[in-house]
């Protein structure tokens, strides 16, 4: 008899079975009692000379024979009339009570064995019960009322003990994928053993754009602390080449990318020099290149203005882990990016504290409208300037703009927090990410800057995500992801900070948080125009060329000028960006600082 050797599970509707019928449960879902007397002892002698079962089989609720096929070509003719009678027609039979004394333990039990019911989302494979069947088929046993207990005399539910049921255990559901701790170990995938055991994992060959600036040296110090887990292989600096060449000496990259290439010599023999087998690259097309490299596996977009959208971009096509934080990327080409990760498979993990937070707050599979999301909170940190009047930031020179009171950032990046553009572009940048429209996204001012965003429900929940003000924890969330690894910051102490403050923006006071809704609601080049002139003001007021109070009297004049930009496609949106820099540049002398 072969039905033990079955090597496949037998299903419904595969074409080479013969007819189809369907069977309710094979046995009944709730736990029996056996019945006393020399039957049970003479089944349970008989259950100890039995072969090994599959450890699929047994189960409280025990194996839902859900439907099986029987035709010519299916393995049921070898079995006896009672399984095949078994196969086509199985009575589900009234759930029974637990017996008084009974254990906990015994709820499991089925043929005297305690085991789990393996199977997947169809119900169990029959090729597990049909092996069970091959051990005693033949003969015609008795009791048990047709159900798979090899003739085990089991007491009717009239006959059990009358006590109050509670809650009743009901049969585990089957599982779409196997829980951790039963997973098999395959390759290096860094699946869970048994506890205790050797947990091998994969390594991330990680290239980190634009190296040298603030989260590109968050993301290498969380790499670092990782070695087994990450390595950096592809760094990239815009000008600072001597600070990438040390880069290149502490991590020993694969590739190293100057995009000025008036520097590449200096990097090519400064690689040489230090006898590192680093190859050297120069221009916008070799970084593009080595970001869709398949020898890379996660890209950290970490180049700050729209310098950093090719690359993202690229990334993105080529299916990358992509790690956003260029918020330049998804404000100067949102509808691009979103549609070159949806085309390349890429998975884009957002890196900004605030859209971070928002991420690990959304439901599982991020349906903000199926989880039930009333809207998205972003908190603001107001910036050194909070509280203070507009005529009190008349005189506000670059150095105390860049004085952030609880970030270290970049010196652009801290003017925009300063102004609130930031807060600006995250808006905008979270209206795509999270496919959320304007009026469903607010900001609050929250100056200890521990809650970095929140999400509403519609049952009036809200969920936070807290942290230090530390990039390195949402850079180590973003590796780790679904995981998570230490970042080497330390833990938020609830008690010591004491209180939490919140309050609306003050809108007049800033203005450019407006700016960004109105480049929402025109839509089109909008906000391409938007984040080109913003780039420009700043770069000016960190010349001392603008005052800090014109920075957006500039940008909004920019936007007046081009509101019908074009914006189809990322040549378009590149052009707009061009024209809004000139108009910009042309406007400065205009506000002599």
């Amino acid at each position: 008899m072969d039905v033990g050797r079955a090597e496949r599970p037998v299903h419904a509707d595969h074409p080479a079975r013969g007819a189809v019928v369907g069977a309710g449960p094979a046995v009944d879902p709730a736990p029996r009692l056996r019945r006393g007397g020399p039957r049970g002892h003479a089944d349970a002698q008989a259950r100890r000379r039995q072969p090994l079962r599959d450890p699929g089989l047994d189960r409280a609720g025990g194996p839902a024979c859900g439907v099986a096929a029987l035709g010519a070509g299916g393995r049921g003719r070898h079995l006896g009339r009672r399984q095949r009678r078994l196969f086509r027609r199985a009575l589900p039979r009234p759930p029974q009570a637990r017996a008084q004394g009974q254990s906990r333990q015994d709820l499991g039990r089925v043929l005297g064995r305690r085991r789990r019911l393996r199977g997947d989302h169809a119900g169990l494979r029959a090729a597990a019960w049909t092996r069970d069947l091959a051990a005693r088929a033949g003969g015609d046993r008795r009791g048990g009322g047709g159900g798979l207990g090899g003739g085990r005399s089991v007491r009717e539910p009239d006959e059990a003990p009358q006590r109050h049921q509670g809650l009743r255990l009901r049969p585990a559901r089957p599982r779409r994928h196997p829980r951790p701790h039963r997973r098999r170990a395959r390759g290096d995938a860094g699946l869970r053993r048994a506890q205790g055991a050797v947990r091998t994992v994969s390594v991330q060959r990680i290239a980190v754009l634009g190296a040298t600036g603030s989260i590109g040296s968050s993301a290498l110090d969380v790499i670092a602390r990782h070695p087994e887990r990450f390595r950096a292989t592809v760094l990239s600096a815009h000008a600072r080449v001597e600070e990438l060449l040390a880069l290149c000496r502490r991590f020993r990259p694969e590739h190293a990318v100057i995009v000025d290439a008036a520097h590449y010599p200096r990097l090519r023999d400064g690689l040489a020099e230090a006898g590192l087998a680093t190859r050297a690259h120069a221009g916008t097309d070799a970084l593009c290149a080595l970001a869709s490299e398949a020898a890379v596996d996660t890209v950290v977009a970490a180049i700050v203005g729209a310098a950093g959208v090719a690359s993202t971009l690229a990334a993105a096509r080529a299916g990358k882990r992509l790690l956003l934080a260029n918020k330049e990327s998804v404000v100067l080409a949102g509808r691009l990016l979103m549609d070159a990760v949806a085309a390349g498979g890429a998975t884009l993990i957002p890196v900004d504290s605030e859209h971070s937070a928002i991420f690990q707050c959304l439901p599982h599979d991020g349906d903000a409208d199926r989880g039930g999301v009333r809207r998205l909170l972003l908190t603001a940190s107001g910036g050194p300037f909070r509280g203070r009047s507009r005529e009190s930031l008349a005189a506000i020179g670059p150095d105390e703009a860049c004085a952030h009171p609880n970030w270290s950032m970049g010196r652009k990046i801290s003017v925009d927090s300063a102004t609130l553009m930031n807060k600006g572009l995250e808006v905008i940048e979270a209206h795509w990410l999270f496919a959320m429209p304007p009026e469903r996204i607010d900001v609050v001012v929250h100056p200890q800057s521990v809650v970095h965003s929140m999400v509403d429900y519609v049952d009036g929940s809200m969920l936070a995500q807290l942290g230090r003000p530390d990039m390195r924890t949402t850079l180590a969330y973003a590796l780790a992801w679904p995981e998570r690894v230490a970042s080497g910051v330390e833990p938020l102490d609830l008690a010591r900070i004491g209180r939490l403050d919140f309050e609306p923006p003050d809108h007049a006071t800033f203005p450019c948080l407006r700016l960004a809704y109105r480049a929402l609601d025109e839509g089109g080049a909008a906000a391409a125009v938007l984040n080109a002139a913003n780039e420009v003001a700043v770069s000016a007021f960190l010349q001392r060329r603008l005052r800090f109070l014109d920075i957006p009297v500039l940008i909004a004049a920019v936007m007046d000028a081009l509101h019908d930009a074009p914006h189809q496609g990322l040549d378009a949106l590149l052009a707009s960006d061009a024209r809004a820099r000139d108009a910009a540049h042309a406007l400065i002398h205009r506000f002599a600082a």
